[in-house]
């Protein structure tokens, strides 16, 4: 809107200079006048600087508006982020954690899902970046490879005291930790909780880990954008 109004007053300014500069040649008769042909060159010149003023303010509009947007919120479609949830075992749950990648990825992230093998968990340092060791980030050199850590801690219980015979409740809890892997310090932290039934484990855990997979996209992605 504010674009197409420049481009009018543009327009209207441009007209009402050139009206003014006939009248000018009109009255001064310029061929016999070399003064008054250089006032009228002057003004053309004058002319030419507002058209091209105002041909810029549209351009400094968006400068300014893309300048702000980088400023308060993340380019996702630049922003890598690494994913790994674990059980209570401390093993992979490469299926939860390809599901919340591929969430985010509809989203313009670049999220793997591969930059952490099981070693990194069976020898402590998922751990300790969980819990908030910025020293192994460094030491890492994660910064050289994602821009963010997705780290998940995921346990579930069950409950087979149902009203309905043999359907058994099952409730997934996953603690998620967000952290800078520039800084090394934590971006959000939180807990979500869904249960889920079925006739077996298996179908109970799955269809309460879907659940957990519609609030963990909306909460990752308000947590990164802060």
């Amino acid at each position: 809107m504010a674009k197409n109004i420049l481009v009018i007053i543009n327009i209207i300014v441009s007209l009402i200079g050139l009206y003014n500069t006939y009248l000018q040649y009109r009255k001064e008769n310029l061929s016999n006048n070399p003064a008054a042909k250089a006032v009228v060159i002057k003004n053309i010149l004058i002319l030419g600087l507002i058209v091209g003023v105002l041909n810029m303010i549209p351009i400094l509009i968006n400068y300014f508006n893309v300048e702000k947007s980088f400023e308060n919120d993340v380019s996702t479609e630049t922003m890598k982020i690494a994913v790994i949830i674990i059980d209570i075992e401390n093993h992979s749950i490469h299926d939860i954690s390809k599901k919340v990648a591929a969430r985010l990825n509809k989203n313009k992230i670049n999220v793997t899902t591969s930059l952490f093998t099981n070693q990194f968990v069976i020898d402590g340092i998922f751990d300790k970046i969980f819990d908030g060791d910025a020293e192994v980030i460094q030491s890492l050199k994660l910064s050289e490879y994602c821009d963010y850590l997705i780290l998940g801690k995921s346990s579930a219980s069950y409950n087979e005291g149902s009203e309905f015979q043999g359907m058994i409740t099952a409730t997934v809890s996953i603690r998620i930790n967000i952290i800078s892997s520039k800084t090394g310090n934590g971006k959000g932290y939180f807990d979500v909780s869904e249960p889920g039934a079925g006739f077996s484990k298996a179908e109970a855990e799955k269809l309460a880990s879907e659940r957990i997979l519609n609030i963990l996209e909306p909460q990752i992605m308000a947590t990164i954008r802060k």
